[in-house]
């Protein structure tokens, strides 16, 4: 029967050269300590990325602290895996949930130029001043640009011929 060996908790000693090892590499990176990060949290003040940057460090302070004692070769190949490789894989790490994050934020909305013709029924009086100005026997330039002249003052800003043409030329849309 196998024994069962239970595994022991990392001791401290192996969190610190853990923690020394990712402090200096976010240090090169940019992004700080865990002392920094810890200080941050109790700024009221602070901006989007030193909130950003005390995250990232106390989600791997936590995920350190599950992890079970590693045996001396193991923590060297984190230690190695850690010095000079992880500043280089947090930029696209944090690119990445940065792009996760902006697709759950709203959208702004009225991003664009507002329709000269607001409502459907303003559509609709525009193609029937042309269809009565035609019927008239006017010709359908004129009759474009005379009723763009009446629905400028009517709206209360400039109305264009050109679009009333295009309100025309949809009329079959049903408006």
């Amino acid at each position: 029967m196998k024994s069962q060996t239970k595994k022991r908790e990392m001791t401290p000693e192996t969190k610190a050269k853990i923690y020394d090892a990712l402090a200096r590499e976010f240090h090169e990176a940019g992004l700080g300590d865990f002392n920094e990060a810890m200080s941050l949290l109790d700024n009221e003040t602070s901006y989007v990325e030193q909130g950003f940057k005390a995250g990232i460090l106390i989600k791997l302070k936590k995920t350190l602290e599950g992890v079970p004692e590693p045996s001396a070769e193991n923590l060297q190949k984190t230690l190695d895996n850690i010095k000079g490789k992880l500043r280089y894989e947090l930029r696209p790490a944090i690119l990445n949930t940065l792009q996760q994050f902006k697709k759950v934020l709203p959208r702004k909305r009225g991003g664009g130029r507002p329709q000269v013709f607001a409502t459907a029924e303003q559509k609709a009086a525009a193609c029937n001043s042309v269809g009565t100005l035609v019927r008239k026997g006017v010709p359908l330039r004129d009759a474009f640009q005379r009723v763009a002249r009446e629905f400028s003052g009517k709206l209360g800003h400039s109305v264009s011929a050109r679009t009333v043409q295009r309100a025309w030329q949809g009329r079959s849309q049903g408006y």
